[in-house]
């Protein structure tokens, strides 16, 4: 699950995630999410260990194409 809080939405928009999801097979490790970092902020990922956490990381730096939607790297 990604969750943020926003605090200057002045500030520059540097990742951009738009609705994505990702499965392997019937296994859905990423369902239809959304969240925008802007300079300055910080990511946390946190979940158990073997929840895929790693696949986000993967799909943000170009190694796995998402099954639907938009990352961009601005």
């Amino acid at each position: 699950m990604l969750e943020k809080k926003i605090t200057d939405q002045t500030a520059e928009k540097v990742i951009e995630i738009v609705g994505l999801s990702k499965s392997f097979g019937s296994y859905k490790v990423l369902e239809n999410a959304s969240v925008n970092l802007y300079k300055g902020e910080n990511l946390v990922v946190l979940a158990k260990s073997g929840t895929r956490k790693s696949v986000l990381i993967k799909i943000l730096i170009g190694l796995l194409r998402p099954d639907k939607g938009l990352v961009r790297v601005l």
